[in-house]
Parts: C-alpha cells; structure tokens; sequence
C-alpha cells in the first residue's frame, strides 16, 4: 500500500487501479443557457458519486459561488472557487482559485 498526494487530494492504493475524480468545470444555472442545475443540486450529486471536491465555474462571474460554499460546508464537500472567462478573441478559459488569496 502507498499514500502520494496528487493536486491536494489525497490517493490511496491497496489492490488494483484507484480512480478518484474532482470535477473542475461545472457550472450551475447561474451561466445562462448552459448550466441548468442550482449549485444545492451540484453539491448533492458530487456527495452521490463519491467526490470530496467540486469546482464551480459560472460564466464571467462567480455568482454562484456564495450558495454552493454554504452548502458545501454543510454537507462536507471541499468547494473549489473559479470562473470561466470568454477572452477577446472568443477562446473561453477556466480560472481556478489555490487559495482564499487567490479568489480575492
């Protein structure tokens, strides 16, 4: 058995492959015309499937960042803050925060 950590999650191995999966693009119904479920409802399926960690990346904005950490931290989940950003060229980028630094 070994322990390594990988992008701060922490890895574990017994028997066979071990897949553990944050998700690091998601939006919520807060990106009109693409997300189209509330962040309570983004929270509650990550829990489902066994994630510890979720991302939320609303378009150009991080509007539904303060709904998803209250019920994040109710439920457990570690919220990872970001946003997708359409540049000027049209080219869409994720943005993720490290830390609370960062997402000031």
């Amino acid at each position: 058995m070994y322990v390594r950590f990988l992008f701060g999650i922490l890895i574990t191995r017994a028997r066979g492959p071990l897949i553990i999966y944050t998700e690091l693009h998601c939006h919520s119904y807060y990106s009109f015309l693409d997300g189209v479920s509330p962040p309570e409802m983004l929270v509650a399926r990550a829990l489902e499937m066994g994630m510890s960690r979720l991302a939320l990346t609303d378009h150009s904005g991080v509007y539904g960042l303060p709904r998803m950490a209250s019920v994040a931290e109710e439920q457990g989940l570690h919220p990872i803050y970001g946003a997708e950003l359409t540049l000027l060229d049209g080219a869409h980028i994720v943005l993720l925060a490290r830390d609370l630094t960062g997402y000031r």
